[in-house]
């Protein structure tokens, strides 16, 4: 008999926790779950604090800042669809009329050009007729030239119109393809494009390989590109921070245990965020986020101070897989059509538990503020005693010193 007490005494009291949720789950009573929870509340803190201590020393003058970089995925809702940016572009580009009236023109030139030389063959040319020829052949040539180039134009620009098709932004690559040019043609192009208001609002990226239609779209591409230089500088900060940490790691194995438990941590606060978001109560949300706060505060501790990571660990062990078991057993009672007495009750007695955990959590991070408080005050008298030895303090600071002491 007194043997199989001894075993029970030596039994780890994470598995006893285990059991009681385990138990109470399995016979859907939690009436007496919050009270024996509680009873195993200052018991797991004696152990905890006990291991603090010890640590405490050892370690205050070997270990620093453990830098570990923690990101926390936030849940996001996915945003509300905006309406389509603006294209403005030109309903009659220049060139539309200009182009054909000179066309038209430059046969009217060629034509009386023509008609003054041949008279001139008839009649015999003077100075005055030749040159009134020769400069109607060049008005006709520029003419056509021009008008040409501008009807070119015209037709290009609907080309990059129809490769757009409504968008308010597009790469150079697709319209140069568009038209068969190099992508310095279309450069150019765009620019005199832009300049003469076929596309009134229209800019190019420094790069000239996005032509944006809009203000909206030229402020979008902006917050984009911005958006690109924060996510390379968090990429080169995050590789440093891991190189870094792998350093400490391989200098000492705390700090790889540091990163372990926050990764198991965060993993098991991941799943209690998913199966509270399919519960409808919000006080009960509300004591899942205090418990989350808590423990997240715990890690940052714990990443400043990992010399007591055996404690949290040990801690984490009890509490956090008996807090998942009940949010999901709190998720199917939550579920459940008819909300009879029964039920009501179980749900109530979850809630208090989690409470109760919660408070272990916080009493928890207390106990480790508390060691450094020992370690502030500890470094005060000492630093009050050097100064009294080498005279460096006033009789009454000496003396406070002394009462101190």
């Amino acid at each position: 008999m007194s043997d199989n007490h001894s075993e029970k005494n030596e039994r780890p009291l994470g598995d006893d926790i285990a059991d009681m949720v385990q138990n109470a789950i399995n016979s859907v009573d939690y009436n007496q779950l919050g009270s024996m929870i509680g009873s195993t509340v200052d018991k797991a803190l004696a152990e905890a604090r006990t291991g603090i201590k010890k640590s405490h020393y050892e370690v205050k003058k070997n270990l620093k800042a453990a830098g570990i970089a923690m990101g926390a995925p936030v849940a996001g809702q996915p945003a509300a669809a905006k309406p389509p940016m603006r294209a403005p572009v030109a309903k009659t580009p220049r060139g539309t009329y200009s182009g054909p009236v000179m066309i038209m023109g430059t046969v009217f030139s060629l034509a009386s050009a023509a008609a003054v030389a041949g008279g001139a063959l008839i009649f015999g040319a003077g100075m005055l007729t030749q040159a009134v020829a020769v400069g109607l052949l060049a008005l006709g040539a520029f003419l056509g030239t021009r008008g040409a180039g501008l009807m070119k134009r015209v037709s290009r620009f609907k080309t990059y119109k129809s490769v757009l098709r409504g968008r308010a932004y597009c790469d150079t690559a697709e319209l140069s393809d568009s038209i068969g040019k190099s992508k310095k043609y279309v450069t150019k192009d765009l620019r005199k494009m832009i300049d003469e208001d076929m596309f009134p609002e229209g800019r190019l990226s420094d790069d000239n390989s996005v032509l944006m239609l809009s203000d909206e779209a030229y402020e979008a591409y902006e917050q984009m590109q911005e958006g690109a230089r924060m996510k390379e500088e968090e990429a080169r900060l995050r590789a440093e921070a891991e190189a870094e940490q792998r350093r400490k790691e391989a200098e000492n194995p705390v700090y790889k245990e540091v990163r372990l438990v926050i990764e198991e941590g965060e993993d098991t606060l991941a799943q209690i965020q998913a199966v509270n978001r399919a519960i409808s109560d919000p006080a009960m949300t509300a004591k899942l986020t205090r418990l989350e706060t808590v423990i997240r505060k715990i890690f940052e501790f714990i990443e400043e101070n990992p010399g007591q990571i055996m404690e949290m660990r040990r801690f984490m062990g009890y509490y956090l897989p008996t807090t998942l078991k009940l949010v999901n057993a709190y998720r199917d009672l939550d579920a459940q059509p008819v909300q009879g007495a029964n039920i009501r009750a179980s749900k109530a007695e979850i809630e208090g538990t989690l409470d109760t955990i919660s408070g272990a959590f916080e009493k928890l991070l207390d106990s480790f503020y508390q060691s450094t408080a020992m370690d502030v005050s500890t470094d005060i008298s000492v630093m009050k005693n050097l100064f009294a030895q080498d005279g460096l303090v006033d009789d009454g600071l000496k003396q406070e010193g002394t009462k101190d002491e």
